[in-house]
């Protein structure tokens, strides 16, 4: 199942967010480090 924007996103019971939420923070933090990317509703890493 693919995620919306409005996915609830869950860890170990916990809720973290909708999924446009836990991208924009993503987004943010992610700014000056280009080691982690959000593609296809997966975070991957480029070696």
């Amino acid at each position: 199942m693919d995620a919306t924007e409005e996915t609830p996103v869950h860890c170990s019971g916990a809720y973290l967010g909708s999924w446009s939420e836990l991208q924009d923070d993503f987004a943010k933090q992610n700014t000056d480090v280009d080691a982690f990317e959000l593609r296809h509703n997966n975070i991957t890493e480029h070696p």
